[in-house]
């Protein structure tokens, strides 16, 4: 009798067991699915965004494509008609922090005599077509940066800025982009997506309403956990209708992710960098095109 009942504890116990592993397995599960990580075989060097659509809401942002595939008329038309207000069709701009500097994101299609590989050589007319942007170091590009300082006349360069403007004003009024890119979120130390959102819209109104056509740049560290700040970017980049550069897909191969951990702060790695210029200059490439057609 004794004996059966020991069984029958076993059984119970094992029962238990089993049933909890598997609820724990099934939230790890549930977390990286949140996250919808691509797998190794997604090889960055076959960027194609015809594959794939953005029908999926902001929420699976990470499965959104790597380079913009969904212009609308709407921003062909905005493009147009800011080119015809002044706007320098040959030009474009850059919102970032230090990792935007043109040191490491993409001068060299500048500075470089024959900067590109065989595989990316029907990019050439896009690098000549703004040939002294991308070795350009705009205003809006600082370390520290964040969509608040952009904002704000005290980040201003003020040996190029007049006293009372902001970076992004001091930035149209010298360099007249018709394409601006805004690569942020690394500096937005308190992680509050709600605010880096408030935030970034006030930046996309300005650019939109300045006739130009913004790139909404996913970025490469999780920082701030749960990935929050992309996925803000993604239901921003959703809700005004622009193009939205999915960066972070481009590093998933890498060690690390691309993310340098010997030094803190979300830098990238050399390689990280690397894919940033060259990834970068497909998402120009890319919006260009479309909005020329």
């Amino acid at each position: 009798m004794m004996q059966k009942k020991l069984i029958l504890v076993f059984f119970i116990l094992l029962f238990i067991v089993t049933n909890r592993s598997d609820v724990y397995e099934t939230r790890v599960v549930h977390a990286d699915s949140d996250v919808s990580l691509l797998d190794s075989s997604d090889s960055f060097d076959i960027v194609n965004a015809s594959d794939q659509n953005y029908s999926k809401s902001p929420k699976y942002w990470s499965e959104w494509p790597i380079l913009p595939s969904n212009i609308s008329e709407q921003m062909k038309e905005l493009y147009w008609r800011g080119i015809q207000q002044g706007n320098d069709p040959h030009a474009f701009s850059v919102v970032g922090d230090c990792q935007s500097n043109p040191q490491i994101f993409m001068g060299k299609f500048d500075s470089e005599v024959d900067p590109l590989d065989e595989k990316f050589r029907n990019l050439m007319d896009t690098i000549e077509n703004f040939h002294g942007s991308f070795n350009r170091m705009s205003v809006t590009v600082r370390d520290g940066q964040s969509v608040a300082s952009v904002l704000s006349p005290e980040w201003a360069d003020p040996e190029r800025c007049d006293a009372d403007e902001s970076p992004i004003v001091c930035e149209f009024r010298l360099h007249k982009p018709s394409i601006v890119f805004i690569n942020l979120g690394t500096n937005w130390n308190s992680g509050n997506e709600s605010a880096h959102a408030d935030y970034l819209r006030e930046i996309i109104r300005f650019v939109l309403d300045h006739g130009a056509v913004p790139i909404l740049s996913s970025k490469g560290d999780n920082q701030e956990g749960g990935h929050r700040i992309n996925r803000a970017t993604a239901e921003v980049a959703e809700e005004f209708g622009v193009p939205f550069w999915n960066f972070w897909r481009t590093l998933h191969d890498l060690p690390g992710k691309g993310i340098d951990d010997t030094r803190p702060g979300g830098y990238l790695t050399a390689e990280g960098w690397n894919r940033h210029s060259y990834s970068g200059l497909q998402a120009l490439d890319a919006v260009w095109k479309a909005l020329s057609k």
